[in-house]
């Protein structure tokens, strides 16, 4: 290989002056200064380095033959270029009698990505953390507009991802408008295999050339590799968001033309910093909830038990004027009495298990005969005569960690209420799958998919959609799942409904 390839090929920018006068320079320090080749030698190192810069490096020289001690290698320095434009370099300097050699390399990439996690730190503390990773995107979308970038964010749920927003995409933008036809849009993780990667390896993922998708371990990603090559954008970042457990519960994807490995970096700290917010805003609302729902469970454990006493004498009363009186119309009305009764007498169940503190002893539990169970018991509802139910199970299926009788409770409720909800003559469906060392029990119904802006409050105690609901049998699901060390939660369709609950395998010895 040639001296002259080399010197083209070489990393550093080097520049020699003798009495501040530039004797030797190679091809990268013209390239690097804008300087026509040639032009660097003869003149003053003063045209390109200013004279406070200049008199940085000689402080520092006469620091390094006084022996002071820990004195970095490389320096920052700020230089002007041939187009009088200024540039910042990262700088190796030395000298013998009055000749000074540089090594440089351009740090302009080094210190927009410095500015760039300045600018994103400074945005969580002005208390926007304690609203959410929502709040914090929204401050940051000026900045990204500005570099250029596109994105979106997205929260993992069982089996998928849901894009909850677009993020500094403006309409007419190849990536934004993909973006945008993917919120609020249930992707099974076979259909995304970009996340994939990332959920499997564990961290962030940069991708420097969006065409290499073709041949990488993400190659199935065509339509966003055709909407970034479309708008002629190369490179991307995927940044896991993390809760407080260290588990990954949301992705931060941006895209850039100039965006670099640093840029990558701190994407990756704005991620850090979008997981403390979600996790912020989690404790502050579920402290607020555990206050709520401690004055809750005192009310409800009070009028459970001065309902009770009124319902048996309504009931012994009612049965007995049905022996006493005859005709039609009289038994038409104690049997809606008693209907109403028995409504109330519900309720008042629902009260005392939402009420009553339990720490049951978690013993493994064999899903095929509960589910069964539960399928069986559900069909007795009055609401399941219109709709048909299924349970489809794996061959082999696991036991998993739970109390038998409040597992079934659990999902007895999200039974009923998929029947509650399912359309004339449609299914109703009890699945289980085991992912690594959990089980996710799926219950779900044909219909109409449930608004997403309801989605967050269902298992709010008293929050109901029907008019006879008391709106405490999802709230039962939830602290049934919390005492069991499980999770429950609503996985996003686009129709019908479908609720996941979550627990561990039980390890058999």
């Amino acid at each position: 290989m040639s001296t002259a390839l080399l010197d083209e090929l070489g990393p550093d920018a080097i520049v020699a002056a003798d009495k501040g006068v530039i004797t030797w320079a190679n091809v990268v320090a013209h390239q690097l200064l804008a300087a026509a080749p040639g032009a660097l030698v003869g003149s003053a190192l003063s045209r390109w380095v200013p004279a406070p810069e200049l008199e940085r490096v000689r402080t520092i020289l006469g620091q390094r033959t006084q022996a002071f001690p820990d004195l970095p290698e490389t320096f920052r320095l700020q230089l002007v270029n041939g187009l009088g434009q200024p540039l910042t370099v990262d700088a190796r300097f030395s000298h013998r009698d009055e000749v000074l050699v540089f090594s440089l390399r351009d740090a302009t990439e080094n210190a927009r990505a410095e500015a760039l996690m300045s600018r994103l730190a400074t945005l969580s503390r002005t208390g926007r953390g304690l609203q959410g990773a929502n709040t914090v995107l929204d401050a940051a979308e000026p900045v990204f507009l500005e570099l250029g970038w596109r994105g979106a964010f997205t929260r993992i749920v069982p089996g998928g991802s849901v894009t909850l927003r677009a993020v500094a995409c403006p309409p007419g933008d190849p990536v934004g408008e993909y973006a945008q036809t993917l919120v609020n849009r249930f992707i099974p993780r076979s259909a995304t295999p970009v996340l994939e990667e990332v959920m499997r390896a564990g961290h962030g993922l940069f991708l420097d050339n969006v065409p290499g998708f073709l041949a990488g371990p993400v190659s199935a990603a065509q339509k966003l590799s055709q909407s970034l090559t479309q708008g002629r954008v190369y490179r991307s970042a995927w940044c896991p968001v993390l809760d407080g457990q260290g588990e990954i519960t949301h992705l931060l994807a941006m895209a850039g033309r100039g965006m670099t490995e640093r840029d990558f970096l701190a994407l990756q700290l704005f991620a850090t910093q979008l997981g403390e917010a979600n996790e912020l805003s989690r404790l502050r609302i579920e402290l607020v909830q555990r206050e709520r729902l401690a004055a809750v469970g005192e009310m409800s454990a009070v009028i459970a038990h001065e309902m009770r006493n009124p319902l048996g004498v309504v009931f012994n009363a009612a049965n007995g004027l049905r022996r006493m009186v005859s005709g039609e119309p009289a038994q038409m009305l104690l049997t809606s009495l008693m209907e109403e009764a028995e409504r109330l007498r519900r309720l008042t169940t629902d009260l005392l298990d939402f009420a009553r503190p339990s720490t049951p002893p978690l013993v493994p539990v064999a899903l095929g005969p509960l589910l069964a169970e539960v399928a069986s018991a559900a069909r007795t509802e009055p609401t399941a005569r219109r709709a048909r139910v299924e349970v489809r199970l794996p061959v082999q299926l696991p036991r998993v960690l739970a109390d038998e009788v409040l597992l079934r409770r659990a999902l007895l409720n999200l039974t009923v209420n998929a029947f509650q909800h399912v359309p004339e003559g449609g299914l109703v469906t009890l699945s289980a799958e085991l992912v690594g060392e959990e089980v996710f029990l799926r219950v779900e119904n044909e219909g109409l998919p449930i608004p997403a802006e309801i989605g967050p409050r269902l298992f709010e105690p008293f929050f109901t959609t029907r008019a006879a609901g008391s709106g405490l049998g999802l709230a039962v699901v939830k602290k049934v799942m919390d005492e069991l060390n499980g999770k429950v939660a609503l996985e996003p369709r686009e129709s019908g409904a479908c609720f996941v609950a979550t627990l561990p395998v039980a390890q058999l010895t």
